[in-house]
């Protein structure tokens, strides 16, 4: 396993540190993360729509970091889409919105 950098070692991100320590890889170098910009308000409609039907969201990342996940949870079922970066995964977040009635 790599040894972590001084950066990461000297982060205050206790999410970064076990990251860091399961997978010796860098947070942020080579990982897609969720910090992006984007229109966030794509995500409060699809929980809400989500919820209202009794279901639920959940953000991640694969485990090695190179994705971002987005796993819904509805009716017994659970679906889980696999996104490169935040831009898609808001657009994706914003459709589910959208689609409320139809859930």
């Amino acid at each position: 396993m790599a040894k972590p950098t001084k950066q990461q070692e000297q982060s205050t991100s206790p999410l970064d540190a076990a990251f860091v320590a399961a997978t010796g890889k860098s947070v942020g170098a080579t990982v897609t993360s969720w910090e992006q910009g984007g229109d966030w308000t794509a995500v409060a409609r699809a929980l809400d729509a989500v919820a209202q039907h009794g279901g639920a969201v959940m953000l991640g990342r694969t485990r090695d970091g190179g994705q971002l996940t987005v796993g819904i949870y509805l009716k017994g079922d659970k679906t889980t889409h696999y996104f490169d970066n935040t831009e898609q995964a808001l657009t994706y977040l914003d459709a589910v919105g959208n689609i409320a009635g139809a859930l």
